[in-house]
């Protein structure tokens, strides 16, 4: 083991290395996320927050952290961020392929958004209930979406990524 990133006083839910940053973040039950010099293993920075993580994924210098009935997102690069309304409970996972961005949610619904070609803002695009138990899983193939519950299954959604693609 090279180093032990220690601080969080609760489950780690979600780390994040974007692409091209020496900065680890990580966020967890505890309330907090943390930011770590990759370099010396230090906190660099930390924050508390009124809400639990469900997670924590990153797309080129994007930053999606879940949270209860939001997703958040920050450009670490140029200091921007929005967030996206979640009405559905705690947000457990999430993953982006190009405009589409899709959360898994602790209640089994797994939400859509499509990013608008003018404004660049995602925009709901579709809400489907698959799961009797919390999304924590979610992966994109080739025009294909599974999503992975705490109901013990997997689904291969029928609906398309594409299907969602503007103009498609």
């Amino acid at each position: 083991m090279l180093a032990k990133l220690e601080g969080h006083t609760e489950a780690v839910t979600g780390i994040s290395l974007p692409s091209g940053s020496n900065k680890l973040y990580s966020v967890g039950k505890d309330r907090t996320v943390r930011v770590w010099d990759c370099s010396s293993g230090q906190c660099a920075s930390s924050a508390v927050t009124d809400s639990e993580f469900g997670c924590l994924v990153s797309e080129g210098p994007w930053l999606f952290v879940g949270l209860q009935n939001v997703v958040k997102a920050w450009n670490i690069e140029n200091n921007i961020g929005f967030s996206l309304n979640a009405p559905c409970r705690l947000v457990c996972s999430v993953v982006m392929e190009d405009d589409t961005l899709i959360a898994g949610m602790e209640d089994g619904t797994i939400l859509v958004w499509k990013q608008h070609p003018d404004t660049k803002i995602p925009e709901p695009a579709a809400m489907v209930r698959e799961h009797n138990g919390s999304v924590c899983s979610l992966v994109i193939g080739t025009d294909r979406l599974f999503s992975g519950s705490k109901d013990c299954t997997i689904k291969h959604l029928f609906m398309t990524i594409s299907k969602y693609k503007r103009g498609g």
